[in-house]
């Protein structure tokens, strides 16, 4: 069913994603059983406030703001809460399951999302946790059967590599009823999945019975194949691998697709629903995350957007009305037809002191065949970027690389080995002395934006004032952290 929203509902969500309005939340909820309005917003108490305006017996939708400090840069990020309280009716919950896909989009950009149908479930803490374990400023800390191994790769430097997810098999309930389990076969396809070596690339999975899901089919196909095999009739829950491609360098995302059809009974549905925490979590790690409620909602092409949108990949252009008064953004290459872009083209007010030799270095650090693993820019008197080092001696090297008087902007190349397959990811590092000049200051401020731009995609971000701030194991920490996440990583 198509969810009316109205213009008040898009200029709520607007003001609160605009960080020169004051308002920090706002909370959404249905004004009749297909439309929303505005339940309320304000400009202080955050979680506090908005989940005050929750009711127990209606679905409700927040959008909370909040400052997120990665050392000495202020950044915003962006929580959403799905509200929807354990004692609301069971038909009510099928009707607003049928729209979540739907209110999720309307929200974006988010950076994380908490589900929660009880009171004890608001909590602000885990909100700011998964902020800082997507942001990667957090302190993820693992038991030791579970902790992750550091470890050098051949083609990349360090490798941080991650044991999460399918291992987890939940045990039934002892009621047994609703508590869903999953068949033998299943945690075999989800590692088959993940293999770069496998053969398989996709998994669909469903209910064998009431409250156990068992592989329905698995292929070697891209995600097209994927989703022609979904099955508009059942309830489903699949896992693919998407190839995504950034100039000469490939790199793997798993995409986890939860598909409850409308045709589905409301009780069956509200039962579908409490499984889904359970299901996730087995599925887990993932990088992106959809649920809908047919396969014509999504396509291979889609999929791959969405992807792009969060690595960097993906070319925003603004129509001419709003690209006015723009004037240091990086412009984006359409990409050839083999795949692999053109070297960037660098905005007129960035200077280099050798733009080719910045473009060979960074052609080179994204080259799958290249030893290259890392890339140093640095700012001189005149405000022009200059090559200060590039080449293979991973972490190491890029520290020595940097230049302690002046900014400096790093890309460091790793690999993320998520059970057996192993994806490049790449940490963007940026250097400001801690007595850099004031009013130098602020003119890299202006500059900074366009320099991202440039050297997209990167996966984390790590801001500096002195060279000992960081170790290796810190930056590789982050990068795990960031791939075990719900958003972008897992979006």
């Amino acid at each position: 069913m198509a969810l009316k929203v109205g213009d008040d509902v898009k200029a709520a969500l607007a003001d609160v994603h605009q960080d020169a309005s004051p308002t920090e939340w706002v909370v959404i909820s249905y004004k009749s059983k297909d439309e929303l309005h505005v339940l309320g917003s304000g400009t202080e108490g955050r979680l506090a406030a908005a989940s005050a305006l929750f009711q127990n017996d209606e679905a409700a939708f927040a959008l909370i703001r909040y400052a997120h400090v990665v050392d000495k840069s202020k950044t915003s990020r962006f929580a959403f809460i799905d509200w929807t309280p354990e004692s609301m009716k069971p038909t009510k919950k099928a009707l607003v399951s049928t729209h979540k896909g739907q209110v999720k989009k309307l929200f974006e950009p988010i950076h994380v999302d908490l589900g929660c149908s009880d009171r004890g479930d608001v909590n602000e803490d885990t909100i700011l946790a998964k902020i800082g374990a997507a942001s990667g400023t957090s302190s993820a800390v693992v038991s030791g059967a579970r902790a992750a191994e550091l470890r050098p790769y051949s083609r990349t430097g360090p490798t941080f590599e991650s044991k999460k997810g399918a291992d987890f098999v939940p045990k039934a309930a002892s009621s047994g009823k609703d508590m869903v389990t999953f068949g033998d076969a299943v945690k075999p396809a989800l590692d088959n999945v993940r293999n770069d070596s496998s053969g398989v690339s996709w998994v669909v999975c469903g209910y064998g019975s009431e409250a156990v899901v068992d592989v329905i089919k698995s292929g070697a196909g891209d995600v097209s194949e994927f989703l022609d095999n979904l099955d508009n009739d059942n309830a489903q829950y699949g896992l693919a691998r998407v190839s995504e491609r950034f100039d000469k360098t490939d790199s793997v995302k798993f995409v986890f697709v939860t598909l409850i059809p409308e045709s589905v009974k409301p009780i069956q549905r509200g039962k579908y629903s409490t499984h889904f925490g359970t299901v996730q979590k087995f599925f887990t790690p993932y990088h992106y995350e959809f649920t809908i409620g047919s396969k014509t909602e999504l396509s291979k092409e889609s999929i791959q957007e969405h992807i792009a949108s969060y690595t960097g990949t993906k070319s925003h252009v603004l129509s001419p009305k709003a690209a006015q008064g723009v004037k240091s953004k990086a412009s984006t290459a359409k990409p050839s037809s083999s795949g692999v872009k053109s070297p960037p083209k660098v905005d007129a007010k960035l200077k280099f002191v050798d733009e080719q030799v910045f473009k060979n270095a960074l052609a080179d650090l994204r080259n799958d065949s290249s030893t290259a693993d890392y890339l140093v820019l640095a700012l001189n008197d005149a405000m022009d970027l200059d090559v200060a080092s590039a080449g293979s001696g991973g972490f190491s090297a890029l520290i020595s690389g940097i230049r302690e008087d002046v900014p400096n902007f790093a890309l460091l190349r790793v690999t993320d080995k998520i059970d057996k397959s192993m994806t490049v990811k790449f940490a963007y590092i940026v250097y400001i002395p801690s007595d850099y000049s004031p009013l130098k200051k602020a003119r890299v401020g202006t500059m900074s934006g366009t320099i991202q731009d440039l050297l997209r995609p990167m996966h984390v971000d790590l801001f500096i004032s002195t060279k000992d701030e960081i170790t290796e194991a810190d930056v590789l920490a982050r990068v795990g952290a960031a791939s075990g996440s719900k958003s972008a990583v897992r979006a």
